[in-house]
């Protein structure tokens, strides 16, 4: 009897292991599908008023309007469109470069009108690596935030 006993321990401990494995897939995937994506910078305040913070997420969502970054040399561009691929014209473009590691201030970045829907920043980012990129784009009291990383060579 004890024989069949210790016989099936390897297949406890292997069943425990998946169970664990299970569960926490689970929770990772739960936690990965409900992220609402939104960049904030005072994330305790923000988890105070959640629901709001999903709300302004939405309504961000709902305009459609989507952001295309690349650099030109070291200096940030931005193309917006709306949903339909139509270049958004007249928007207030501004922001913010950091590092993502280092004790660098931030760079405020202002954008201006290079052409229909296409803004560039008027500071080039100082140092090559890694860059956040956290922007805010209105138009006519709609306003969007994106955050992105670029990589400067």
């Amino acid at each position: 009897m004890m024989r069949l006993t210790w016989g099936l321990f390897p297949y406890a401990i292997a069943s425990l292991l998946v169970t664990v494995a299970v569960v926490d897939g689970a929770i990772s995937w739960k936690a990965i599908h409900t992220f609402p994506g939104v960049v904030t910078h005072s994330q305790f305040t923000d988890s105070n008023r959640y629901d709001a913070v999903l709300e302004g997420a939405a309504r961000e969502a709902s305009l459609g309007w989507k952001s295309e970054f690349s650099l030109t040399g070291a200096i940030p561009r931005v193309v917006l469109t709306d949903r339909d691929g139509h270049r958004l014209e007249g928007a207030r473009v501004a922001g913010q470069a950091v590092r993502p590691l280092g004790n660098e201030a931030p760079h405020v970045l202002t954008f201006r009108a290079v052409a229909p829907g296409e803004y560039l920043a008027d500071t080039a980012l100082s140092e090559p690596g890694q860059w956040e990129i956290d922007l805010t784009a209105s138009i006519g009291g709609k306003q969007i935030h994106v955050a992105h990383r670029l990589r400067v060579q």
